[in-house]
């Protein structure tokens, strides 16, 4: 034994500082009730039985975990007060993270990828498109306050703020009174060719329609206010079938026109060898009935070229009235 050594059952505190244990005996530090607070066994492993405190607070010191691998670590980097991983990482359990998580820096991202409990469903960030993608999942808003539940600020000139696709692949429900399933809006001086609102069937086969209004209320099925200097409908009929198909199987007027300007009620021009108004009535009514309370001017007048000549040819002279 070396000079000035002290041996103590088998541990050894020699003159360098060291503790050293005898071959195959255990280096044990313990409390007073005698459990183990330090123990190193015989392989070098080092276990401690309780809390353990590296530095003071305020002041610290790096602890450094080394890898079975070069240049992977778990460093405690206490001048920085934060913590560096060198490797990868597994978590099983819960975590809770307070404070900013930054994944990679600006122009050089990672993929992450949140997992679900149903095979294949998983939310997506995608580095190299920069797209978050939501596999065979939803996402889902519950907005219970006096809020925006999606706000798109798009600045694309050239692309849709918002594209959807599918079956069925857009439904607005209001299930709030006073408000509106949808609002579309715009001001500015759009000198372009494109409407506030675009509807384009396009395909020559198809027979459901493009537009449709259900109104079974008593409101407006359809309400145009023009205030401009346009007109408030055009219908621009390039097909084989009639610009306006009125079907009306109930009480009211299949057309109800109320004019209040100064302009004619009725202006049809006609600019090809065609009827201007062709009535087909087939009940037993009158085809055309005007009530007329001027008292100053006619109740029908009829305008024609001064080489053409104006025909009237009843099937029956019983059904046609003239005054004398």
């Amino acid at each position: 034994m070396a000079k000035g050594s002290l041996r103590v059952n088998g541990i050894i505190v020699d003159t360098d500082g060291e503790l050293k244990a005898s071959t195959g005996d255990n280096i044990v530090i313990r409390e007073d009730d005698g459990s183990a607070v330090i123990t190193v066994d015989t392989n070098g492993k080092t276990s401690i039985g309780g809390p353990m405190d590296v530095g003071v607070n305020d002041t610290g010191h790096d602890v450094k975990f080394f890898g079975a691998t070069a240049s992977k670590y778990w460093l405690w980097d206490e001048s920085a007060d934060q913590t560096v991983l060198i490797g990868s990482s597994t978590q099983t359990g819960n975590a809770q993270l307070t404070g900013t998580l930054t994944v990679g820096v600006d122009d050089a991202g990672h993929d992450v990828i949140f997992y679900g409990d149903t095979a294949s469903s998983n939310m997506t960030w995608d580095a190299s498109a920069d797209d978050l993608i939501l596999n065979d999942a939803r996402l889902f808003i519950d907005q219970d306050d006096d809020e925006v539940g999606i706000t798109i600020d798009s600045e694309s000139t050239n692309q849709n703020a918002l594209h959807s696709s599918g079956k069925y692949a857009g439904y607005f429900n209001q299930d709030i009174s006073g408000g509106r399933a949808l609002y579309c809006y715009r001001n500015i001086a759009e000198a372009g060719s494109s409407p506030l609102v675009n509807i384009i069937n396009d395909h020559t086969s198809d027979t459901a329609g493009a537009l449709k209004v259900q109104q079974d209320g008593a409101g407006w099925g359809i309400h145009v206010l023009q205030t401009g200097a346009a007109n408030a409908l055009k219908i621009d009929q390039d097909g084989n079938a009639a610009a306006i198909d009125i079907d009306n199987d109930g009480t009211g007027h299949g057309l109800f026109i109320n004019n209040a300007s100064a302009s004619s009620c009725i202006y049809v021009q006609q600019t090809i060898n065609e009827n201007g108004i062709f009535i087909d009535q087939d009940g037993n009514s009158a085809a055309i009935e005007i009530d007329s309370e001027a008292t100053t001017t006619s109740t029908f007048k009829l305008n024609y070229a001064q080489n053409s000549s104006a025909h009237i040819m009843p099937v029956s002279y019983t059904h046609l009235t003239l005054p004398t």
